[in-house]
C-alpha cells in the first residue's frame, strides 16, 4: 500500500495528487485534512470504480482507496459517455455557470432583481441545465437568506447538479450555512465545464 500524504494542501490539490497516484493501480492510504476534501477525494475516486473507506485519527483523516476488479478509466472526449441517469452522450450536456451574485454588470440592486428572476425562471423551463456551477460571490446563492434558495432546492431534487465552490465558502465564510448543492472543489468544476463545452470564466 502507498502512503500520499496531501495534508494542509489547497483546493484542489488533494484531489490530483490522489488522481495521480491512481494511476499506478495499487492501494493507497491518503493522508488528508479534513472532512470536505475526504468527501470531494472520494467522489473522484469512487466515480472511477475504487473502493474507499474513511478512518478518523486525531489531528488528520485516512482515507484508504482500493481499486477494484474493473477500474474505469474514464476518457472524457469520448462520444460513448453517458449519463447514468439520462443515458445521454457527453455532447447533450448542459452546465451553467454562475460566478456572481448579481447579473450582469452594471447597478448591484438591478443585479439582484435580474439574478432572482432569472433563477426562479429556470424551475419553469423545459429545458434545465444538467449541473450548475457556482463560484466567487455566486455561492451567496446557495446559502441560508438566499432568495433563490427555494428554487435551488427544487432544481436539485429535479435532477439538476449543483457544485459549490468550497473556496469561496470558505473565504465569505459562509462554510457553515450552505444549504443545497455539493461543497465541490475547482478540478471537479473544471472538469466538469471542459467536459460539456463550458469554459466560461469571470
Amino acid at each position: 500500500m502507498k502512503t500520499i500524504d496531501v495534508r494542509n494542501l489547497p483546493c484542489p490539490q488533494p484531489v490530483i495528487h490522489t488522481r495521480r497516484a491512481m494511476e499506478q493501480r495499487v492501494s493507497l492510504c491518503i493522508l488528508i485534512s479534513n472532512p470536505d476534501q475526504a468527501d470531494n477525494v472520494t467522489r473522484m475516486a469512487e466515480s472511477s470504480g475504487w473502493t474507499c473507506k474513511l478512518n478518523h485519527q486525531d489531528d488528520h483523516l485516512e482515507l484508504y482507496l482500493t481499486p477494484g476488479e474493473s477500474v474505469k478509466k474514464v476518457d472524457l472526449t469520448s462520444e460513448d459517455i453517458r449519463c447514468a441517469t439520462s443515458q445521454r452522450t457527453v455532447s447533450d450536456f448542459k452546465t451553467l455557470v454562475i460566478s456572481s451574485e448579481f447579473m450582469g454588470r452594471g447597478d448591484d440592486a438591478l443585479g439582484k432583481i435580474l439574478m432572482k428572476a432569472f433563477v426562479n425562471t429556470l424551475k419553469e423551463c423545459s429545458a434545465r441545465p444538467d449541473t450548475i456551477v457556482f463560484f466567487n460571490s455566486g455561492v451567496k446563492l446557495t446559502v441560508t437568506g438566499s432568495p433563490v434558495l427555494e428554487s435551488l432546492k427544487q432544481l436539485a431534487s429535479g435532477g439538476v447538479d449543483i457544485l459549490v465552490c468550497g473556496t469561496c465558502l470558505e473565504y465569505y465564510n459562509l462554510k457553515e450555512v450552505i444549504e443545497v448543492g455539493t461543497v465541490s472543489n475547482m478540478y471537479d468544476i473544471a472538469e466538469t465545464m471542459l467536459a460539456t463545452g463550458v469554459a466560461y470564466i469571470g
